[in-house]
């Protein structure tokens, strides 16, 4: 309970910095344990690129299913078969 309380600037500033960037990395961990302002996400400039992207069309997420081949009717191996 004692840590809690000595430290509980450092959970409010981890609080506002998951509330500002959503998650917080390594970095960002040190400069709160260190009581400094917390810098930016290393990918933050990242992110704000790909909200700028268009969404992959729904043809190209189709084509990347992954699925496995259906097998032919000769491979198929009936369940009471297989009792007898």
């Amino acid at each position: 309970e004692q840590i809690l309380k000595d430290n509980i600037d450092i959970l409010h500033a981890m609080k506002d910095a998951l509330m500002k960037y959503e998650t917080i990395d390594a970095g960002q961990i040190d400069d709160l344990m260190a009581r400094q302002p917390v810098r930016e996400p290393r990918d933050i400039h990242d992110r704000r690129s790909d909200d700028k992207k268009p969404a992959p069309s729904a043809a190209k997420v189709v084509e990347n299913d992954t699925k496995e081949p259906e097998e032919s009717s000769e491979t198929k191996t009936n369940v009471d078969d297989k009792a007898e």
